[in-house]
């Protein structure tokens, strides 16, 4: 580029500006605030050993990431209607340890043991309505071993 020096400040000035926002396209969520896991969504902490989920969301107790994968059933009264019980869901979460990778499966009316944690349902997001599916849960997860 033998042209006017202005020119060429221009034309790379354009140039790293396309780089710089190719990038940040390429990264969704990289450059917004990150959801808080330990305050329900109207942003006031949860209490200790509560933590809230979206789906394909991990979060890490004691060095052991926990991520809701999926609600593999919903049967939960529907909102607006009247129900002999309140019915239930089952949640997968994959757990990863340094040593390990599996699935495990949480009821939402029963608590959940897996190695020396207690895995509690506190809540489950939306309640069904017109085909509506679940996509956030509060889930407790306390380590037994410690007193927390």
């Amino acid at each position: 580029m033998n042209g006017h020096p202005i020119l060429r400040f221009f034309v790379y000035a354009l140039f790293a500006l396309l780089v710089i926002s190719s990038v940040m396209l390429a990264m969704p969520g990289a450059f917004s605030p990150a959801r808080d896991h330990n305050k329900d969504t109207a942003g006031i902490a949860l209490p200790e050993g509560q933590h809230r989920f979206r789906l394909n969301q991990t979060v890490s107790v004691r060095g052991i990431s926990f991520t809701l994968t999926r609600v593999e059933s919903d049967d939960r009264c529907p909102e607006g209607t009247q129900c002999m019980v309140r019915g239930s869901a089952t949640l997968v979460m994959h757990v990863n340890t340094s040593a390990t990778e599996e699935d495990i499966r949480i009821d939402t009316n029963i608590p959940t043991l897996y190695a020396l944690f207690s895995i509690r349902v506190v809540s489950l997001t939306p309640i069904p309505t017109n085909g509506d599916v679940a996509t956030e849960a509060v889930i407790e997860i306390l380590d037994t071993s410690t007193n927390q």
